[in-house]
Protein backbone atom coordinates (compact mmCIF):
# COMPACT_ATOMS: atom_id res chain seq x y z
CA UNK A 1 0.00 0.00 0.00
CA UNK A 2 1.96 3.35 -1.44
CA UNK A 3 1.96 6.10 0.97
CA UNK A 4 0.77 8.54 -1.39
CA UNK A 5 -2.97 8.00 -1.14
CA UNK A 6 -5.45 10.40 -3.22
CA UNK A 7 -8.18 11.92 -0.97
CA UNK A 8 -10.80 10.48 -3.17
CA UNK A 9 -10.32 7.25 -1.10
CA UNK A 10 -11.56 8.85 2.13
CA UNK A 11 -14.91 10.16 1.22
CA UNK A 12 -16.73 7.39 3.43
CA UNK A 13 -14.66 9.45 6.35
CA UNK A 14 -15.89 12.75 4.95
CA UNK A 15 -19.53 11.99 4.77
CA UNK A 16 -19.60 11.47 8.52
CA UNK A 17 -20.88 13.99 11.32
CA UNK A 18 -17.98 15.77 13.18
CA UNK A 19 -18.28 13.89 16.44
CA UNK A 20 -17.95 10.49 14.59
CA UNK A 21 -14.68 11.77 12.79
CA UNK A 22 -13.36 12.87 16.07
CA UNK A 23 -14.04 9.65 17.30
CA UNK A 24 -12.80 7.82 14.55
CA UNK A 25 -9.36 9.66 14.79
CA UNK A 26 -8.96 9.09 18.66
CA UNK A 27 -9.30 5.74 17.72
CA UNK A 28 -6.49 5.83 15.27
CA UNK A 29 -4.26 7.76 18.13
CA UNK A 30 -4.96 4.71 20.47
CA UNK A 31 -4.23 2.27 18.57
CA UNK A 32 -0.77 3.71 17.27
CA UNK A 33 0.05 4.34 20.37
CA UNK A 34 -0.75 0.90 21.74
CA UNK A 35 1.21 -0.74 18.97
CA UNK A 36 4.41 0.93 20.62
CA UNK A 37 4.20 -2.28 22.85
CA UNK A 38 1.73 -4.54 21.32
CA UNK A 39 2.10 -5.60 17.81
CA UNK A 40 -1.37 -4.81 16.66
CA UNK A 41 -0.78 -3.65 12.79
CA UNK A 42 2.14 -3.40 11.11
CA UNK A 43 4.96 -1.49 12.71
CA UNK A 44 5.15 0.09 9.27
CA UNK A 45 1.85 1.29 9.38
CA UNK A 46 0.86 4.74 8.87
CA UNK A 47 -1.98 6.72 9.97
CA UNK A 48 -3.23 7.49 6.44
CA UNK A 49 -2.87 3.86 5.65
CA UNK A 50 -4.67 2.94 8.62
CA UNK A 51 -7.66 5.68 7.60
CA UNK A 52 -7.23 3.98 4.59
CA UNK A 53 -8.96 0.36 5.53
CA UNK A 54 -11.24 2.41 8.18
CA UNK A 55 -12.53 4.14 5.15
CA UNK A 56 -13.11 0.08 3.60
CA UNK A 57 -14.78 -0.64 6.83
CA UNK A 58 -17.26 2.13 6.54
CA UNK A 59 -18.12 0.95 3.25
CA UNK A 60 -19.68 -2.11 5.35
CA UNK A 61 -22.24 0.62 7.21
CA UNK A 62 -25.19 0.89 4.21
CA UNK A 63 -25.27 -2.99 3.86
CA UNK A 64 -25.62 -3.84 7.75
CA UNK A 65 -29.27 -4.39 7.49
CA UNK A 66 -29.63 -5.98 11.49
CA UNK A 67 -27.96 -5.42 14.88
CA UNK A 68 -26.75 -6.49 17.04
CA UNK A 69 -23.40 -6.55 14.99
CA UNK A 70 -20.82 -9.17 15.83
CA UNK A 71 -17.05 -8.82 14.35
CA UNK A 72 -15.37 -11.96 14.00
CA UNK A 73 -11.89 -12.31 15.52
CA UNK A 74 -11.98 -8.75 15.77
CA UNK A 75 -8.24 -8.08 16.54
CA UNK A 76 -7.38 -4.49 16.59
CA UNK A 77 -10.81 -3.73 16.05
CA UNK A 78 -10.41 -2.09 12.52
CA UNK A 79 -14.10 -3.24 11.42
CA UNK A 80 -15.95 -3.22 15.07
CA UNK A 81 -14.85 -0.05 16.37
CA UNK A 82 -15.97 2.60 13.36
CA UNK A 83 -19.31 0.19 13.27
CA UNK A 84 -19.53 1.13 16.79
CA UNK A 85 -18.91 4.81 16.16
CA UNK A 86 -21.02 5.50 13.69
CA UNK A 87 -24.07 3.51 15.32
CA UNK A 88 -23.98 4.31 18.32
CA UNK A 89 -27.31 3.19 18.75
CA UNK A 90 -26.65 -0.24 17.94
CA UNK A 91 -24.98 -3.44 20.15
CA UNK A 92 -20.87 -4.14 18.75
CA UNK A 93 -19.89 -7.66 19.74
CA UNK A 94 -16.02 -7.70 19.54
CA UNK A 95 -15.05 -11.49 20.08
CA UNK A 96 -11.05 -12.13 20.35
CA UNK A 97 -9.39 -15.00 21.31
CA UNK A 98 -6.22 -13.40 21.78
CA UNK A 99 -5.71 -12.12 25.27
CA UNK A 100 -3.22 -9.12 24.35
CA UNK A 101 -5.56 -8.32 21.95
CA UNK A 102 -8.85 -8.57 24.25
CA UNK A 103 -7.46 -6.47 26.24
CA UNK A 104 -6.44 -3.37 24.17
CA UNK A 105 -10.35 -4.00 22.92
CA UNK A 106 -11.54 -3.69 26.27
CA UNK A 107 -9.51 -0.48 27.44
CA UNK A 108 -10.22 0.68 24.50
CA UNK A 109 -14.27 0.28 25.15
CA UNK A 110 -13.57 1.75 28.32
CA UNK A 111 -10.90 5.23 27.31
CA UNK A 112 -13.57 5.67 24.90
CA UNK A 113 -17.07 5.70 26.83
CA UNK A 114 -17.84 2.96 23.82
CA UNK A 115 -20.95 1.70 26.03
CA UNK A 116 -22.51 0.28 22.92
CA UNK A 117 -19.43 -2.15 22.66
CA UNK A 118 -19.08 -5.61 24.53
CA UNK A 119 -16.09 -7.43 23.93
CA UNK A 120 -15.78 -11.28 24.40
CA UNK A 121 -12.39 -13.60 25.24
CA UNK A 122 -13.46 -16.57 22.84
CA UNK A 123 -13.07 -18.19 19.32
CA UNK A 124 -16.10 -16.80 17.30
CA UNK A 125 -17.81 -20.29 16.38
CA UNK A 126 -17.56 -21.06 20.56
CA UNK A 127 -19.17 -17.81 21.43
CA UNK A 128 -22.17 -18.22 19.53
CA UNK A 129 -22.61 -22.21 20.41
CA UNK A 130 -23.27 -21.05 23.97
CA UNK A 131 -25.75 -18.04 22.57
CA UNK A 132 -29.61 -18.59 22.49
CA UNK A 133 -30.39 -16.92 20.16
CA UNK A 134 -26.91 -15.98 17.88
CA UNK A 135 -26.16 -12.95 16.20
CA UNK A 136 -28.28 -10.94 13.63
CA UNK A 137 -25.49 -9.94 11.65
CA UNK A 138 -21.52 -10.85 11.32
CA UNK A 139 -18.52 -9.10 10.19
CA UNK A 140 -15.22 -10.10 9.56
CA UNK A 141 -12.14 -9.16 7.11
CA UNK A 142 -8.58 -11.36 7.01
CA UNK A 143 -10.38 -14.03 9.00
CA UNK A 144 -8.07 -17.34 8.32
CA UNK A 145 -10.97 -20.29 7.69
CA UNK A 146 -13.75 -18.28 5.85
CA UNK A 147 -15.73 -21.94 6.07
CA UNK A 148 -16.34 -21.75 10.02
CA UNK A 149 -17.67 -18.24 9.53
CA UNK A 150 -20.09 -19.56 7.02
CA UNK A 151 -21.37 -22.95 9.20
CA UNK A 152 -22.17 -20.78 11.68
CA UNK A 153 -24.39 -18.84 8.92
CA UNK A 154 -25.84 -22.23 7.57
CA UNK A 155 -26.52 -23.23 10.94
CA UNK A 156 -28.36 -20.25 11.51
CA UNK A 157 -26.03 -18.74 14.39
CA UNK A 158 -26.05 -15.89 12.57
CA UNK A 159 -28.64 -14.25 9.58
CA UNK A 160 -26.52 -12.28 7.66
CA UNK A 161 -22.51 -12.46 7.17
CA UNK A 162 -20.56 -9.59 5.52
CA UNK A 163 -16.90 -10.41 4.37
CA UNK A 164 -14.22 -7.94 3.01
CA UNK A 165 -11.86 -10.06 0.84
CA UNK A 166 -9.90 -9.95 -2.24
CA UNK A 167 -11.05 -11.01 -5.68
CA UNK A 168 -8.53 -13.87 -5.59
CA UNK A 169 -9.67 -15.03 -2.24
CA UNK A 170 -13.16 -14.85 -2.98
CA UNK A 171 -13.43 -17.88 -5.48
CA UNK A 172 -11.55 -19.89 -2.44
CA UNK A 173 -15.03 -19.52 -0.35
CA UNK A 174 -17.82 -21.71 -0.69
CA UNK A 175 -20.74 -20.73 -3.38
CA UNK A 176 -23.84 -22.34 -4.59
CA UNK A 177 -24.65 -23.07 -0.65
CA UNK A 178 -28.51 -24.05 -0.49
CA UNK A 179 -30.60 -21.12 1.10
CA UNK A 180 -27.39 -18.85 1.55
CA UNK A 181 -28.26 -15.66 -0.65
CA UNK A 182 -24.75 -14.14 -1.99
CA UNK A 183 -24.09 -10.53 -3.48
CA UNK A 184 -21.28 -9.05 -4.23
CA UNK A 185 -20.35 -5.21 -3.94
CA UNK A 186 -17.11 -3.44 -5.11
CA UNK A 187 -15.32 -0.99 -3.02
CA UNK A 188 -15.43 1.99 -5.04
CA UNK A 189 -11.56 3.11 -4.60
CA UNK A 190 -10.53 -0.43 -4.69
CA UNK A 191 -9.95 -2.84 -7.91
CA UNK A 192 -8.82 -6.01 -5.86
CA UNK A 193 -10.72 -5.69 -2.88
CA UNK A 194 -14.52 -6.22 -2.74
CA UNK A 195 -17.57 -6.90 -0.19
CA UNK A 196 -19.30 -10.55 -0.31
CA UNK A 197 -22.73 -10.21 1.63
CA UNK A 198 -24.42 -13.48 2.55
CA UNK A 199 -27.95 -14.19 4.49
CA UNK A 200 -29.53 -17.31 5.08
CA UNK A 201 -32.92 -17.24 3.78
CA UNK A 202 -35.42 -20.14 3.99
CA UNK A 203 -37.08 -21.56 1.19
CA UNK A 204 -40.54 -20.06 2.14
CA UNK A 205 -38.49 -16.44 1.75
CA UNK A 206 -37.35 -17.34 -1.35
CA UNK A 207 -40.99 -18.35 -3.17
CA UNK A 208 -42.59 -14.96 -1.60
CA UNK A 209 -39.35 -12.82 -3.37
CA UNK A 210 -40.55 -14.66 -6.57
Amino acid sequence: MTNMISKKVFSEFEKLNVESRAKIEEYMDRLLEYNKKINLISRKMKRENLKYLINETLCLNPLISKSPILDAGSGNGLLGVPLAIVNRDKKVVLVESKIKKQIFLYELKINMGLKNIAVQRSDVYHYLRKKQTGEPTMVARGFPNPDILISCLVRGMVEELLIITSKRKLIKIKKGLENIEQKIYNIPFRDDIVILQMENVSRETKRQKL
